[in-house]
């Protein structure tokens, strides 16, 4: 994704809004946890599809950042997605174009470069939606043979994908609220009070981990992090701090999730640098950015 982002005095739907300032950056959740990651230190490589007329702006932009790429060939277009920051509102609308879709060679280039790239790797991260054209059997596929081969896998995946994800036992699932409630039977916004949370939510959370084998950790929003611990479901509180924008910050939380994972953490203290991660990335214009 090429995220074209503008800051505004403020933003008044229905009229001209002039934009303070903008910044054309390279985004999208692989892209935002491998730059965290990179940040952190770790040793990391983003697996993409991408092409068309936009591909040396992103590769550039990619390069400016140190965020290490294996891209396979796609003749599509990339996307772009605006952000629109209100700086009156300290909130942020995000206008999200969808991809083209994939051809079935591209899958077949994907699965083959996800095989050849496996033996190297100690975590598999999967992030975000699938672009269509992509089958149903591709994530589970993916966490299937990372299994197989003794590789911790991280999903930040929904719907379908998770389901039929779980049963090859990845390691850790982290989504946000919303997006579990609606996969697992009821449909709650984003970013609700903690307090509205329904008890439901951690019950279903200790049946999935019993399940799948995975601890499971719910973002929601500037709320409470729920996760899987030792005395049942948790509660992380992440610190209040002044906001400049908040896409890319579930990302983050998962960037250092994995990263705290891969250090021998505990899940409580893995889930802690995830929402210290989580929380940095909120105090910057770009997604994904932790300093």
């Amino acid at each position: 994704t090429l995220q074209k982002t503008f800051r505004l005095p403020a933003l008044n739907p229905g009229q001209v809004n002039r934009a303070r300032s903008h910044h054309l950056y390279v985004a999208g959740k692989g892209v935002n946890v491998t730059r965290v990651l990179v940040q952190l230190g770790e040793d990391v490589i983003h697996l993409t599809q991408a092409g068309g007329a936009a591909l040396e702006t992103y590769l550039d932009l990619c390069r400016a950042d140190g965020v290490p790429l294996h891209v396979v060939d796609a003749p599509v277009e990339i996307r772009t997605c605006y952000t629109l920051i209100d700086d009156r509102e300290r909130r942020a609308t995000e206008i999200v174009e969808e991809g083209s879709p994939a051809s079935p060679e591209v899958e077949e280039a994907v699965a083959k470069a996800y095989d050849e790239l496996l033996p190297s790797a100690h975590t598999v991260i999967i992030s975000g939606s699938k672009a269509p054209g992509f089958t149903d059997d591709l994530f589970p596929w993916m966490v299937r043979r990372a299994r197989e081969a003794g590789v911790r896998v991280c999903l930040d995946v929904r719907g379908s994908d998770l389901e039929r994800s779980m049963p090859h036992r990845p390691a850790l699932i982290k989504i946000n609220v919303s997006e579990f409630s609606h996969t697992f039977g009821s449909a709650l916004p984003e970013d609700l009070p903690d307090h509205e949370v329904p008890d439901a939510i951690p019950e279903r959370m200790v049946e999935v981990r019993r399940e799948s084998g995975a601890e499971v950790v719910l973002t929601n929003g500037s709320g409470s992090v729920l996760y899987t611990g030792a005395l049942g479901v948790e509660r992380a509180r992440p610190e209040r701090v002044e906001v400049v924008n908040t896409i890319g910050s579930g990302d983050a939380v998962m960037a250092g999730i994995a990263s705290g994972l891969r250090r021998g953490a505990s899940i409580a203290e893995a889930v802690a640098l995830g929402v210290e991660c989580g929380t940095k990335n909120v105090r910057f214009e770009k997604p994904g950015t932790i300093w």
